[in-house]
């Protein structure tokens, strides 16, 4: 009987043992997902960690240069074109902007905000741009050299966006200037107001998957109730499973004290150890081994922007690691602690049994 209720004890503690490490699992998953990736700096941290903003405007901003509305289409060469694009697409902007999607698609995932919100202001880009352009004009006069006597600069091509290329002999450099930019600045104006005022990239999402807005962002509705309910209600419940396998792991093996500890020490002890283990593998070895073969090859992709998202799906890997290092260990030191004090908890001691009474005594007491 003995070593039948052994085995039963030896099945339920393995089997609460495996119910505990699948809901330990499933509660640091989400504790992760709640913590790390529904947080925006986690993402904002990890794109300046790589130089993303960066490395953004050096590479996305010369693809702007065969959308001369931004420069008032001025006749000028792609590298200067992608030097003064550069000046008026500042990293300031790119990071801002790229910042404020991030916030707000994160809100909107985590149903903090109904309505997803992704629209770019471009006004200041165009009040930017319309200084930035004036003063490479100027700045384009300053270099220019003089010409032979009887050359022409060229000021009546400025209503056309070319520039000049030269300073007369009968006129000064300051002239030049004032001249040719009263003619080109209407110019300059009429297309920076072509360019657009703002970007919706809903509406531009949207319109790719030949959706309506609303459409476009009903789909993901029940993506979004199954976060909110995952990183609230689950992760809590998957908490109390924790406590309770543990609670009835232990509840097993009474009304052996030592017993009870022993085993809720290991199988804490033991979880622990393998998700700590497979996190310090997955952060040491993972991102090394991922490349840009990971990603489908366009030649629409600026080689530049694969490599920056390799990095930046590196760093993500091994982040992502280091957050689950500190939660593991609490929980492999957790069983420790539970082990150790086994040892420490004393064997209840069997009752002594009643001393029987002699019969000889018996009778000469009756005498």
């Amino acid at each position: 009987m003995k070593a039948i209720v052994t085995t039963l004890r030896v099945i339920a503690s393995t089997v609460l043992a495996l119910l505990f490490f699948a809901v330990l699992c499933l509660n640091l998953g989400l504790g992760f997902s709640r913590d790390q990736l529904l947080d925006a700096d986690f993402y904002k941290h990890n794109l300046a960690e790589n130089d993303a903003y960066e490395r953004i405007s050096g590479e996305v901003i010369p693809e702007l240069a065969a959308s001369p509305d931004y420069y008032g289409d001025l006749q000028i060469s792609t590298q200067d074109a992608v030097t003064l694009l550069r000046r008026i697409f500042g990293e300031d902007f790119v990071q801002g902007q790229t910042e404020y999607v991030i916030e707000n698609i994160v809100d909107w995932l985590k149903s903090e905000d109904e309505d997803l919100n992704l629209v770019i202001d471009l006004k200041p880009i165009k009040q930017r741009a319309r200084s930035e352009v004036l003063a490479f004009v100027e700045s384009y006069i300053d270099l220019l050299p003089a010409l032979e006597p009887g050359q022409k600069p060229g000021l009546e091509v400025a209503g056309w966006g070319r520039l000049p290329i030269g300073i007369p002999s009968d006129m000064t450099r300051e002239q030049v200037k004032d001249e040719f930019l009263a003619q080109a600045a209407p110019f300059i104006d009429r297309n920076l107001d072509k360019a657009p005022d703002e970007l919706d990239l809903v509406a531009e999402a949207a319109e790719r998957d030949n959706k309506t807005r609303d459409e476009f962002l009903d789909q993901f509705d029940g993506a979004r109730r199954v976060i909110r309910w995952a990183t609230g209600q689950l992760y809590m419940l998957s908490f109390l499973g924790m406590v309770v396998f543990i609670a009835l792991l232990g509840a097993v093996h009474l009304p052996r004290a030592r017993s009870s500890l022993r085993w809720g020490g290991i199988t804490v002890l033991v979880a622990g150890l393998v998700l700590l283990t497979a996190t310090i593998v997955v952060h040491s070895v993972v991102p090394d081994r991922i490349d840009s073969t990971a990603f489908i090859s366009s030649q629409d992709i600026p080689a530049g922007i694969v490599d920056l998202a390799v990095d930046v799906e590196q760093t993500l890997v091994s982040d992502s690691a280091k957050a689950f290092i500190l939660p593991t260990a609490i929980v492999t030191g957790s069983g420790l602690v539970l082990f150790v004090a086994s040892f420490f908890v004393f064997r209840r001691r069997p009752a002594e049994p009643e001393p029987v009474p002699d019969p000889g005594e018996e009778g000469e007491d009756q005498a």
